[in-house]
C-alpha cells in the first residue's frame, strides 16, 4: 500500500494500535470524511455528541446510529449517561447485568434476545422469532404478534404491566433493524482503522479515495486540512497504479484519471502518459495542457 512504500516498512491496517488517542480526538472532531461508516453527516454529529474514547464507544456508536435504536429514542439517552449527564438507570432489577455494559439503554441484538428472557420468560425458540423480527421479518407487523404475550407473560412474573409495555417498546424499535454486537464490532474495527490511517497517514488514504468517489471542492478540502496540499496533476506525481507522491512532504496529487472526459482526453491517454513521462523535467503537468 501508499504508506507501507513511502515508509519502507509495512503499514498494516489489521494490526493498529487499539486505543490511539490521536485516533480518537479525530472522530471526535466530526471530521470524518474518508472513514468507514462515519463520514455520513449524521455520524459526523454523533462522533461530536458522543465523544468516543476506546473502542466500545466505537462499536455503541456504530450499533445506535440504525433505525432500530433511533425509532426507540435510545440514541439521545445513551450520549447523556455516557457523558455522565444522567444518572444510569434500569426498570428492573433483573435487566441490571444485561444492561449495564450499555449504561442501561438496549444497543445490541442481543440484548433484545436476553431482556426478552428475562422479563417474560420467553424461551429460546420464542427469542428467536424476536430475533426474525428484527432481521428478515423486518416490519411492524412481525413485532405486533409478540407484543400481546410478552406482556402477559410479564405480569404473570410479577412485573407491573405498564411497565413491561415499556420494555417492549425498546425491542419493537428494533423491528426495523437494529445491529448484533459481532456486526458493530467488526464494522468499527474498519471505521477504527480508516479513521487512524487518516490520522497518521492521511495522503495514503485520500488518495485512493480520490480514486473511487468523486473529487469534490469539499473532499479538496478535507484533503489540505489534514496537512496534505492537493497539488496539480502530473504524469510523475499522479494516482494511476505504478506511480508515487513526490518526495519530501506528502501531498495528495488530483488523480490524473479524473482528467479524461473533463479536458477532452480519451480514456486511455493519461495512463499512458503517467507510465511514461518525458525524460528531464518535471514531467508532464495538467496546467501545462489546454
Amino acid at each position: 500500500m501508499l504508506a507501507s512504500k513511502r515508509l519502507g516498512r509495512k503499514v498494516d491496517p489489521y494490526d493498529l494500535p487499539l486505543e490511539d488517542r490521536e485516533t480518537y480526538a479525530l472522530i471526535r472532531t466530526g471530521r470524518n470524511a474518508g472513514m468507514f461508516q462515519l463520514e455520513s453527516p449524521g455520524q459526523m454529529h454523533l462522533s461530536r455528541r458522543l465523544g468516543p474514547r476506546r473502542f466500545r464507544d466505537l462499536v455503541a456508536q456504530i450499533s445506535l446510529f440504525r433505525p432500530g435504536p433511533v425509532r426507540g429514542d435510545l440514541v439521545t439517552p445513551y450520549v447523556l449517561r455516557r457523558n455522565g449527564l444522567k444518572a444510569y438507570s434500569v426498570p428492573l432489577p433483573e435487566l441490571e447485568e444485561v444492561l449495564k455494559p450499555t449504561y442501561g439503554v438496549l444497543v445490541f441484538q442481543e440484548q433484545v434476545l436476553e431482556v426478552a428472557h428475562r422479563v417474560a420468560g420467553f424461551t429460546l425458540a420464542e427469542g428467536d422469532r424476536i430475533r426474525r423480527a428484527m432481521t428478515s421479518d423486518r416490519g411492524p407487523g412481525a413485532m405486533d404478534r409478540l407484543r400481546a404475550k410478552f406482556v402477559r407473560q410479564a405480569v404473570e412474573r410479577g412485573v407491573p404491566a405498564e411497565t413491561a409495555r415499556q420494555v417492549f417498546s425498546w425491542t419493537e424499535g428494533f423491528s426495523v433493524y437494529g445491529f448484533s454486537a459481532a456486526h458493530g464490532a467488526s464494522f468499527a474495527e474498519l471505521s477504527y482503522a480508516s479513521a487512524y490511517m487518516k490520522r497518521h497517514f492521511p495522503a495514503s488514504l485520500m488518495r485512493p479515495t480520490s480514486l473511487a468517489e468523486s473529487f469534490s471542492r469539499s473532499r479538496c478540502r478535507v484533503v489540505s486540512w489534514r496537512g496534505c496540499p492537493l497539488i496539480a496533476g502530473s504524469a510523475n506525481a499522479s494516482s494511476h497504479p505504478g506511480s508515487d507522491a513526490p518526495p519530501g512532504r506528502p501531498s495528495c496529487p488530483f488523480p490524473t484519471r479524473r482528467v479524461g472526459g473533463s479536458s477532452g482526453w480519451a480514456s486511455g491517454t493519461a495512463p499512458p502518459i503517467c507510465r511514461r513521462p518525458p525524460r528531464g523535467g518535471s514531467g508532464w503537468s495538467g496546467r501545462r495542457f489546454p
